[in-house]
């Protein structure tokens, strides 16, 4: 039997911002995995798979990053990219826009 593995939080900052994030998928998506490992969450959003990071960012701050890895075989259109600063403060309708803009 496999133990699941404890998080490591670099700092505060990023727990808290981690948990933040946690809760707003929670309450905004039917499903997510939350990689056990890392602080990584992954969500599918059509045929495109998201991942969130969490990464921290000096002793006080944290960085979200938001990748999208879509599907293979298609043609590409003028895509537009997203970078967003949030930190513990930031609010479920901030992660809202990030995502949308992706």
């Amino acid at each position: 039997m496999t133990h699941p593995r404890e998080k490591r939080f670099h700092t505060r900052c990023q727990e808290e911002v981690y948990r933040q994030v946690k809760s707003y998928l929670d309450e905004l998506v039917d499903e997510h995995f939350d990689d056990s490992e890392h602080c990584d969450f992954y969500l599918k959003y059509g045929s495109t798979v998201l991942e969130i990071s969490i990464e921290p960012f000096e002793e006080d701050d944290a960085v979200i990053d938001i990748l999208a890895f879509c599907v293979q075989g298609v043609e590409p259109s003028a895509g537009r990219g997203a970078v967003v600063r949030a930190d513990a403060g930031a609010t479920a309708a901030q992660l809202r826009t990030a995502i949308g803009r992706l």
